[in-house]
Formats: C-alpha cells, structure tokens, sequence
C-alpha cells in the first residue's frame, strides 16, 4: 500500500523505488501483486509514462487514509505513556467553570497527579481571547463554538428551564401556559434569550413570550440567587439547579414545555495529533458531563 502511494505521488516506479531504498523491480513486483489481490487494474505504465486508472485513483484515497490512520494511532500508542505528564491549559467560562470544573479538575489531577492542570475562569478570555494563539491546549464552551480554526467534541449537554421557588409560586400562583408568564415577575438574561424574549416548544408548535420583570444579569448563578429569594421566574440551565431541583428548593415549572438545550465542547488546535493528556481530559469530562438530569 505504502509502495503504491509513493509510485502514484512521483508519477515513477524509479523514484518510489529510491525513496524505498529497494530495487525497481521490487517495486513493480509490489504493485504486480497488489493489483493481483484486488483484482483490478490500478496503474497503467509504458516506457515512457505511467497514468492511474480510476480504481487506481479511488484506491489512493483509500490507502492514504488508512495509513494515515495507522500512523496517528501508533504514534498515540507510542506517546500514551510518555505524555501523561506535563501542563495542560484549560480556559473556561466563568457561571460552569466555578459551579463545576473545580471539582472536575481536582478529582482529575487526584487520578493523574502527574498533570498539573491550570484552569482559567474568565468570560472576557471567551469572547476576545484567541485560544491556539494565547497557548490553551482546550477551551470548555456552552453552545456552537465560534472559532472556526477550532476542532471540538460534545462532552455534555445542558437543558434550559422556568424555574421558581415554592415560596415564589405560593404568593404569585404557578403558570400552565408560557402566555401565562406575562402575569408573573420573570429575570431577564442578557445573553440567553437576549431579546427578551422566550421561546417554548410543545408536541405542535413554537409558543414565544415577551417577558418583563424587575432584574436583568448577564449571569445565570444570579438569577439562581433571585428566584431562590422568591423573587421571580427565571429561566436557569441545568448545570447550574439540577440540584435546587432534586432538593426542592427550586421547582420546574411549565414541565411540558421545553426550551433550546446547549452542547458542552472541549475546544482544542486543529491538526492530526491530539496529546495523550488532552485526549484523557476530554475523555474525563465526557464521562463526568454527560448530561445534567433533573
């Protein structure tokens, strides 16, 4: 396979054979047999030229990837063992960095002591900060990443949900319906929903609601605080109540309704071979965040 990638890309039986440090003949001996085993005519050759035949040229598609593959996973193989050490550069948002990824980060480091991990937790550095050009080797982000020179995988999902304390509902009464909502003292997110404006789905149809209120934050460990007080209806994800719900400090309401839900990514550099380390990290978080349940 490896002599028939190097024929084609020198367009030459002599120069593949240089390359292999083997003789022409054993190369032609290799592509000879290789034709034989798969039944098919991959070059055509002449004194002069050589041309691939279009199985020929499918097949070294097929032959560069599967050796790169064989390549990257040898190559992770050989390092697993050498790399699990070292730092590891981790930027993530302020509201899911301190409700969750000290935690994450101390019983990581507790598992893999050689790791020291440095985890940074800025919103500023979400919006601004370059991730590849600052030397993050991952960037944890809620939602579709933005960086498009970026490669990502999902290592959690969280839902959005109404929610309000049991004092709240008590004095105001609970909504059946989103319209119901316009009635209610409802905290405003300037990111999330941003206009204002809250959009449930049921089993037929999109049901949007213009909500007003007496608070406004950009930060969901805020409005938490809010409606903990009895103060109001807020829509919060569920990293950040699935346990005010489990406890019954908090209770979800309109609970045939759903809203948008957003994917939890492990942000990292483009290119061919991702770090033992930072492949055993995201692995982690993938296990600890698979989906927050209430």
């Amino acid at each position: 396979m490896d002599t028939f990638i190097k024929v084609v890309s020198h367009k030459s039986f002599a120069m593949a054979a240089r390359e292999l440090r083997v003789s022409p003949g054993s190369v032609t001996r290799r592509i000879m047999l290789l034709e034989q085993d798969l039944g098919v005519k991959l070059i055509n050759r002449n004194t002069r030229r050589l041309s691939v035949t279009d199985a020929g040229a499918r097949y070294f598609t097929f032959a560069q990837r599967i050796l790169g593959e064989i390549r990257q996973e040898e190559q992770e193989i050989g390092q697993a063992g050498k790399e699990l050490d070292g730092p590891l550069k981790v930027v993530v948002s302020k509201s899911f960095g301190n409700l969750h990824m000290g935690q994450a980060v101390a019983d990581f480091v507790a598992r893999y002591p050689k790791i020291r991990v440095s985890l940074i937790v800025n919103d500023a550095s979400l919006r601004s900060l370059d991730p590849i050009e600052s030397g993050f080797d991952l960037a944890i982000r809620l939602g579709e990443p933005a960086e498009t020179r970026m490669m990502s995988q999902k290592v959690g999902t969280t839902q959005w949900i109404a929610c309000a304390s049991p004092g709240y509902l008590k004095a105001y009464g609970e909504p059946k319906t989103p319209e119901d909502l316009t009635g209610h003292n409802c905290v405003h997110h300037h990111i999330y929903m941003a206009d204002g404006i809250w959009k449930f789905r049921d089993a037929r149809s999109t049901r949007s609601v213009k909500i007003d209120g007496m608070a406004a934050t950009n930060s969901v460990i805020v409005s938490r605080q809010i409606a903990l007080n009895d103060l109001a209806i807020a829509l919060l994800p569920t990293y950040c109540v699935s346990d005010d719900i489990k406890s019954g400090a908090l209770r979800h309401v309109l609970r045939t309704y759903t809203l948008p839900s957003q994917t939890i990514r492990a942000l990292y550099p483009p290119g061919g071979f991702i770090p033992a380390k930072t492949k055993l990290f995201i692995g982690f978080l993938k296990e600890r965040f698979k989906e927050f349940e209430i």
